[in-house]
C-alpha cells in the first residue's frame, strides 16, 4: 500500500507482473511476454490506485489491467490482451489505447475517449 513503481521493464512472467496495494502508483511500466495460460491480470491496483502510462503486452487470456474501487487508469497502451476491469463505477479511465481481439472494458467510467482496437470504445 502507499507505495510507487515508476519506469520498470518486466518480461516473461507467468501471471501478474506487478500487484500494488491501495494508493499505490504504478507509472511508466513495461510488461511483456505473459506465458500463463490461465486468466489474471498482469497489472494489479488495490483501492485509490493511479495505473498511467505504462505499456502491457500480455497474452489475449490476460486482463491487462485490474483495479479495485477509486483507480485511475490513464495512458496505457494495452495489445494483445483481454482488457481492463475495473470493481465498480467509482474507478475512472480515459486516453487509453486497448488492441487486440476481445479486448474490452468491464466495470469503471469512462472518463475520457479512449481507443479500442482503432475505434473509440463504447
Amino acid at each position: 500500500s502507499q507505495v510507487t513503481i515508476k519506469n520498470g521493464f518486466i518480461t516473461g512472467m507467468g501471471g501478474a507482473a506487478v500487484i500494488v496495494g491501495g494508493q499505490g502508483a504504478l507509472i511508466g511500466m513495461n510488461a511483456s511476454g505473459d506465458s500463463s495460460s490461465a486468466p489474471s491480470a498482469v497489472i494489479q491496483a488495490g483501492s485509490g490506485s493511479i495505473v498511467s502510462d505504462n505499456t502491457v503486452l500480455g497474452s489475449p487470456t490476460s486482463i491487462g489491467i485490474s483495479c479495485s474501487s477509486s483507480c485511475l487508469a490513464r495512458g496505457n497502451i494495452l495489445q494483445n490482451t483481454a482488457g481492463m476491469q475495473f470493481s465498480d463505477a467509482t474507478s475512472g479511465y480515459a486516453e487509453n489505447v486497448l488492441n487486440g481481439s476481445g479486448t474490452q472494458v468491464s466495470g469503471g467510467t469512462q472518463i475520457g475517449q479512449n481507443l479500442c482496437n482503432g475505434s473509440l470504445c463504447p
